[in-house]
């Protein structure tokens, strides 16, 4: 309605011969380069489109209480004004998002649709302010890293502790991530640094070398394919193994190896978690493929045994990665110079 008055009183002559220096035409779309806009202009503004937090947060209220009364009581508003807030709302998408019959109140299809997205954002808002929150308190840094759970114990627990000595102001956020998933966390600019298999990313991240090691079979001792007077190439495609996800680098290199040696393999499951993968080998679910260096304590413990199959198809390496278009802080240094010191120790 705003729009089309504005149109209509564009159309006047009178006005359409105003000049307006350095801003739009009343009623026209505004153009990208001015540098001044009009108020007139602001119905072709993208930030109508958005939705209003406190609308949201009011509608999640109102759908747990179920009463307008106790949501006004709650956010310490009137009823009118949750009433209001409701129908802006309700404007915005389109729809009603609440029945109400009598003093029932039930939420419609598009009401419950919402309410799951709305709780997702309230949640995320949340959570931004707790950051930010953390981030303006004196002296405070954070560093947060992405990597799966089993290097995170192998590699990185023992550079945590050393970082927090020297930086006890210092908050580590650790996600968990595969190589497929590293790239993307990484682009997105949601973690700072991966410790992961080299992932495929030319040009966009830097791949900081840590571990160089080939995939060993792994299984529970005395398993026959672990036995060195067995040839591993009879009795693979009979038993069964437990497999990494498709989309790792393990899991093509295994694959490599397989077509070099024409074979295939029996699997039982596939996981992407190589913690996963350790647990299903320890309750003796057939074998599997790892690097002994992340199962160190499993083989000095007897709960786990490996063998080389020695192919080089299977040689694999773990590193750090970073987003090349920026450059490290002195904290994400520090973690690095940790890392290839502790990976010396780890990989012999």
């Amino acid at each position: 309605m705003a729009c089309e008055m504005l149109r209509a009183f564009s159309d006047d002559p009178d006005i359409r011969a105003l000049k307006l220096p350095r801003c739009h035409r009343v009623g026209s779309p505004p153009n990208r380069t001015a540098k001044l806009f009009h108020r007139a202009n602001e119905c072709f503004s993208h930030i109508h489109r958005m939705f209003d937090m406190r609308q949201l947060i009011t509608f999640d209220r109102l759908a747990k209480t179920g009463s307008f009364a106790q949501t006004a009581r709650e956010l310490f508003l009137t009823q009118s004004a949750i009433s209001h807030s409701l129908r802006a709302l309700e404007s915005t998408v389109g729809c009603r998002l609440i029945d109400r019959s009598g003093k029932k109140m039930t939420l419609t299809e598009a009401g419950e649709a919402l309410l799951v997205h709305a709780q997702r954002m309230i949640s995320e808002m949340d959570a931004a302010k707790a950051t930010i929150h953390s981030l303006n308190r004196w002296g405070f840094k954070r560093l947060r890293i992405a990597c799966d759970a089993l290097v995170a114990r192998t590699l990185l627990a023992g550079c945590l502790a050393e970082m927090n000595r020297k930086n006890p102001s210092l908050l580590v956020e650790i996600a968990h991530c595969d190589a497929s998933s590293a790239a993307t966390l990484l682009l997105a600019e949601s973690v700072d640094l991966a410790i992961c298999e080299q992932p495929r990313a030319p040009g966009t991240l830097v791949f900081v070398p840590l571990i160089k090691s080939a995939l060993f079979l792994t299984g529970k001792p005395g398993h026959p394919l672990l036995d060195p007077n067995n040839n591993p190439l009879d009795l693979l495609p009979k038993e069964p193994c437990v497999l990494s996800g498709k989309s790792t680098p393990s899991r093509q290199a295994l694959e490599r190896y397989c077509s070099t040696h024409r074979i295939s393999l029996n699997p039982a499951a596939e996981v992407d978690d190589p913690e996963t993968l350790r647990r299903l080998l320890i309750a003796g679910n057939g074998v599997g493929f790892l690097s002994p260096w992340m199962i160190t304590e499993e083989i000095r413990s007897g709960n786990l045994a490996v063998r080389d199959l020695q192919s080089d198809s299977l040689l694999q390496e773990w590193g750090a990665v970073h987003r090349a278009s920026r450059p490290l802080k002195p904290v994400e240094v520090e973690l690095l110079q940790l890392l290839t010191a502790h990976a010396q120790t780890v990989a012999t």
